[in-house]
């Protein structure tokens, strides 16, 4: 019987192979073989991060698991937004990045203690106001972007470049 770890890294293996050679042959293959290695990259960091929290309780337990949540959405929304690279495609990864930070703090604002919490959640509130209003932003200029995980178009800008985030 093989060991899981060994049947993984040899997955992973055969799908960076695959990558390499969709370089080769063909660039729209290859594309999306790096989008499906980015994304079975993306739940194997999720599935470890959640081990980790396997032996904590209450609150830690909690924090742990929502920051293990969030990185694994960020990743699978960065993954979908390249693979896609449309300006809807961006909107919905800066959502993501949002509703995401906004999860990861208030877990933390949650085990605050309560006169230091008022204060927190206030703060991921109005977090969370200021990153939803760069979501709907229409176009995001390299000058213009002033949120965080906010896209900006490659140079030269064109419809088809390729973003890149700042």
């Amino acid at each position: 019987m093989h060991n899981a770890k060994a049947v993984a890294a040899g997955a992973l293996f055969v799908a960076v192979c695959g990558l390499a050679a969709g370089f080769v042959r063909d660039p729209a293959a290859g594309a999306h073989a790096r989008y499906m290695v980015s994304r079975v990259l993306a739940d194997q960091a999720a599935d470890a991060a959640r081990k980790l929290c396997m032996p904590l309780v209450g609150t830690e337990w909690e924090r742990c698991t929502a920051n293990a949540l969030a990185n694994q959405w960020r990743a699978v929304a960065d993954a979908d937004a390249a693979q896609q690279s449309t300006p809807e495609a961006y909107r919905a990864q800066r959502f993501v990045v949002a509703v995401t930070a906004f999860l990861v703090q208030t877990q933390h604002c949650g085990a605050l203690p309560h006169p230091g919490r008022a204060a927190c959640d206030k703060a991921a509130i109005a977090a969370y106001h200021q990153a939803i209003s760069c979501v709907s932003a229409s176009e995001v200029t390299e000058q213009g972007c002033v949120c965080i995980g906010c896209p900006v178009p490659a140079r030269p800008a064109s419809r088809s470049a390729k973003l890149r985030e700042v």
